[in-house]
């Protein structure tokens, strides 16, 4: 028995360690032209939808921002390591440090870092060459000033105005006041070391807000729970033990978090990454698609949860009982056999959480995307599937990857409740079997880890999905350092 899980929960990741990455069966894109991706073309309706029922329920924002600040950096680490540009075998990341050098003053934290080295570097450096490039990189991850490198990702400064900086933590709550009307809660999703930075800076950016708009906003902070995280195993499938003889624990990934989203007690939850928020005077379509999202999801969940009331009885006329069929072959894109159309199979379809996915156009970017998935059970469904789920050795299985016309920016809207106001049970709509297991390196040696079903992929895999079509500007993700030059500047 361990602190964490018990001999039997080891013994069962264990084992899915040694199967290796379960891959997925597709069976086509979810595309426009075949249904799986919905255009919205009412957009006036649905903004008004919106505008109209927000006021009615307890909104909030799930942000899993868990992510460390580090992994931006990645290629400046290559730089510190070999001292000079051109001793970097690597091109890709020779070529990124030389965009980074070259753009340095577009950084948003680039006044203050430099401001820092001119008042506590003795001997002046031209800021022309390699050698400050190096005391500049040494400063921004490794002063304690900065110390960006053991800092989350929401904490670091993303947008520049005039002479101030905003984090993304900042420019969230900023957003969400610009998109309701009433009271709403953020809950961001944090590694509990970084608690206490994260209330800092909330209590920074609080005195920057009027009374008004400090009553309007609930934040809340979770990390993810010691019972989600998982082991690893050594190349010969032992496990990993730290130098007293531990069993070292990881992380169980995003998929950890649908414990954290069960905890929530909103009508509607929003999703999105801390990483996608652009600046405020490139917020304006983004706003708009959020309320369109929001309003779509509404409406559809007003009509899901009055068609549950008309079967919950069980006394339905066969009109209404072929309006529901007819609701879910159009926006389910689900069959029924007509043998099995009856109150009781409706009910159980419907009686689901329920999601609306925004998708944007696929430009190429790393990351899962809308697929029509078959299960073992020979059932169609749609589903977000990343690239690592895919048997891309399979000629078919990449033909209908390369196939795909849209992307998952993580721009959802979603219900934990049923019609009754009860909290569904998120644990029984997980497909268990779709964890991820990958390689890492722990202490010098390589090791298999294993993650949890993806957030908004297995651990979401039985809920009832729509995904819509929302423009690509409404998708600005920071994955690196250089991100930030064109989300500033571009």
């Amino acid at each position: 028995m361990s602190i964490h899980l018990t001999e039997a929960e080891i013994e069962q990741q264990k084992e899915k360690i040694i199967a290796g990455n379960p891959l997925v069966k597709l069976v086509a894109p979810a595309t426009i032209e075949n249904n799986g991706v919905k255009k919205i073309f009412d957009t006036g309706f649905y903004l008004d939808f919106f505008t109209k029922e927000q006021s009615k329920k307890n909104i909030g924002f799930f942000i899993p921002s868990s992510g460390a600040a580090s992994r931006m950096f990645d290629f400046l680490y290559t730089f510190l390591e070999f001292n000079k540009i051109d001793l970097i075998p690597d091109l890709v990341k020779k070529e990124n440090i030389k965009k980074f050098n070259s753009s340095l003053r577009l950084l948003p934290f680039y006044s203050e870092i430099a401001l820092f080295i001119e008042k506590n570097n003795n001997d002046k450096v031209n800021t022309d060459t390699e050698e400050y490039l190096l005391l500049f990189i040494k400063t921004l991850l490794k002063n304690k000033t900065f110390n960006f490198e053991n800092k989350p990702k929401g904490l670091i400064p993303f947008h520049k105005y005039n002479e101030s900086t905003k984090t993304p933590f900042e420019e969230y709550i900023q957003y969400a006041l610009e998109l309701f009307e009433k009271e709403f809660e953020l809950h961001f999703t944090i590694d509990e070391k970084h608690i206490e930075l994260f209330k800092e800076e909330e209590k920074k950016v609080r005195t920057t807000l009027s009374n008004i708009e400090n009553n309007k906003i609930n934040i809340s902070y979770s990390a993810q729970h010691k019972k989600t995280d998982t082991i690893a195993l050594t190349d010969s499938n032992e496990l990993v033990k730290d130098e007293n003889g531990n069993i070292v624990f990881r992380k169980g990934g995003h998929g950890a978090l649908i414990d954290n989203l069960s905890n929530l007690n909103n009508d509607v939850v929003f999703i999105r990454n801390i990483d996608n928020i652009p600046r405020k005077e490139k917020r304006e379509n983004l706003l708009k698609w959020q309320k369109i999202i929001g309003g779509y999801f509404m409406f559809h969940q007003q009509k899901i949860f009055s068609f549950l009331k008309k079967l919950e009885t069980r006394d339905i006329s066969k009109d209404d009982l072929e309006t529901i069929v007819k609701y879910i072959e159009a926006e389910f894109n689900f069959q029924f056999d007509e043998t099995d159309i009856n109150s009781k199979t409706l009910f159980t379809f419907l009686n689901r959480p329920f999601r609306v996915c925004g998708m944007v156009k696929n430009t190429g970017a790393p990351g899962g995307g809308p697929f029509w998935v078959l299960d073992d059970n020979g059932n169609k469904s749609l589903q977000i599937v990343e690239k690592s789920q895919i048997n891309t050795a399979d000629a078919i299985q990449n033909k209908i990857l390369s196939d795909s016309t849209h992307f998952n920016p993580v721009n959802i809207a979603l219900s934990i409740k049923d019609y009754k106001g009860n909290m569904f049970d998120l644990t029984e709509f997980i497909d268990t079997n779709t964890y991820f297991s990958s390689l890492k390196e722990y202490q010098g040696k390589k090791i298999q880890i294993l993650e949890h079903p993806g957030l908004w992929n297995g651990s979401m895999a039985f809920w009832n999905t729509i995904f819509v079509e929302v423009p690509i500007d409404t998708f600005a993700p920071v994955k690196t350092v250089l991100d930030l030059i064109d989300s500033n500047y571009a």
